[in-house]
């Protein structure tokens, strides 16, 4: 699994998923998933803070699940955001720009109402 940070990022979005399936053991007590944050540079940063993001985008290749977290703030183009990041998913993984757009849309569109 892969979480992608990237300037903006949302603080509880990203670190959510980290610390929720990070957590998930099975009944041998061996992690579920493997967690990685993986981002276009090594440093990000958000509100309040940067942090250092210690994958490349090239392990999206080998994630089964990609999460996207929010921007703030909101009147940020997520949609210019995302097209520079799926560039980069694109040459990574050959994910369709499409796809990248959907999600970026959707992210966007959930951050508005929340």
């Amino acid at each position: 699994m892969a979480v992608v940070g990237f300037d903006g990022v949302v603080l509880s979005d990203l670190a959510t998923p980290c610390d929720v399936f990070g957590r998930g053991r099975d009944f041998d007590g061996r992690p579920r998933y493997e967690v990685r944050v993986c981002g276009v540079r090594r440093k990000v940063r958000s509100e309040h803070l940067s942090l250092e993001v210690p994958w490349s985008l090239n392990t999206l290749q080998r994630a089964g699940t990609i999460i996207v977290p929010g921007i703030d703030p909101i009147d940020i183009s997520l949609w210019m955001s995302c097209l520079v990041y799926s560039d980069a998913i694109e040459f990574s993984i050959r994910l369709p720009r499409a796809a990248c757009e959907t999600a970026c849309q959707a992210s966007q569109v959930a951050r508005r109402f929340s």
